[in-house]
């Protein structure tokens, strides 16, 4: 009986070590999509940026398309 005993307290411990790494993974993947995506926003508030703060005099959507390439060079 004690053979059974010990493989049950065997089987907890790693069920135990199973759960850990998972959550450990599942976390980072989580952390890590987080980052991503507060990277993007903060891109996206320093493009809108300087859109706003942007010359006034751009009058057409051709004007505006340069603008757009000279920034992305």
């Amino acid at each position: 009986m004690w053979f059974l005993q010990k493989i049950k307290w065997y089987a907890i411990v790693a069920t135990g070590v199973i759960t850990a790494l998972g959550y450990a993974y599942l976390r980072g993947r989580s952390d890590g999509a987080l980052t991503k995506e507060n990277e993007r926003l903060t891109d996206y508030a320093d493009t809108r940026k300087a859109i706003d703060h942007s010359q006034d005099d751009i009058d057409d959507a051709g004007g505006g398309r340069e603008w757009l390439l000279k920034r992305r060079r």
